[in-house]
């Protein structure tokens, strides 16, 4: 029987279930110290891995804003630093916006992001508007 998109929906909706169902527990009200350290894209071929430009997520002291920090600048701006405001932090999820957002989804609003974290080690972006089992590559804690 050939495999149809149905089946990669199951399994995709089955892949997010099984996800270690890591919390943000620890120090932090959020146990947001989690992301403490260098980050970096896993593919090799991009151009943000632990080798050639790794980042930082940090957060405010109240939990509302992320700060994501790379290296070196991205691209063609000097800009290195995207910051977050925090809408929720559920489970092994934080829901989130990109403050100036100018990427809208098909009803003209400004696109939200997950970051799931897998485990402490590693974490993958959803946005909202992608279908429940799309993600991004993984990140992963450098070092």
């Amino acid at each position: 029987m050939p495999i149809r998109k149905k089946h990669f929906q199951f399994l995709g909706t089955l892949f997010i279930s099984l996800l270690p169902m890591t919390n943000f527990a620890g120090q932090n009200p959020n146990g947001l110290e989690v992301f403490d350290g260098l980050w970096g894209w896993e593919p090799s071929n991009f151009p943000t891995t632990c080798d050639k430009n790794p980042h930082t997520l940090t957060f405010s002291e109240n939990g509302k804003k992320a700060y994501l920090e790379f290296i070196k600048p991205q691209g063609e701006s000097d800009e290195n630093i995207t910051v977050y405001s925090v809408h929720e932090i559920k489970g092994n999820r934080i829901t989130m916006s990109i403050d100036g957002e100018e990427r809208l989804d098909d009803e003209g609003n400004p696109v939200v992001w997950d970051l799931v974290l897998l485990n402490k080690n590693e974490y993958v972006w959803h946005r909202h508007d992608w279908s429940f089992y799309q993600f991004t590559p993984p990140v992963v804690r450098c070092g």
